[in-house]
């Protein structure tokens, strides 16, 4: 489900009506009028513009926007679980450190 930091504006919008025409195309889906009877998310995790979200009409009707904001699910999921989130990032981060630069990005 994509994901968009603008926050207002008509960038949401535009990834709904981006949705729409890249289905694949599938003898059960219905389209019509009303659109594909597929349903296509968007969330709004931050707040750079603080104007409205613009929707414009091309996305169909099922369709949905939600917000998202990271310290609301880390109060959600228990103190259990953060540790448990920071501790697998903690670990992929030293991971990616013991991996050998591409020579590409060496200096040279």
């Amino acid at each position: 489900m994509p994901l968009t930091a603008i926050g207002g504006g008509k960038l949401a919008g535009q990834i709904l009506n981006a949705m729409e025409p890249s289905l694949p195309v599938h003898p059960q889906r219905v389209t019509n009028m009303y659109g594909s009877s597929t349903h296509k998310q968007v969330y709004v995790y931050g707040t750079l513009d603080l104007g409205p979200v613009e929707l414009a009409r091309g996305s169909g009707m099922m369709w949905g926007v939600g917000g998202w904001l990271l310290f609301h699910f880390l109060a959600k999921v228990g103190p259990e679980v953060e540790a448990q989130l920071e501790s697998a990032g903690r670990k992929r981060d030293q991971d990616d450190l013991r991996q050998p630069l591409h020579p590409h990005y060496l200096p040279g």
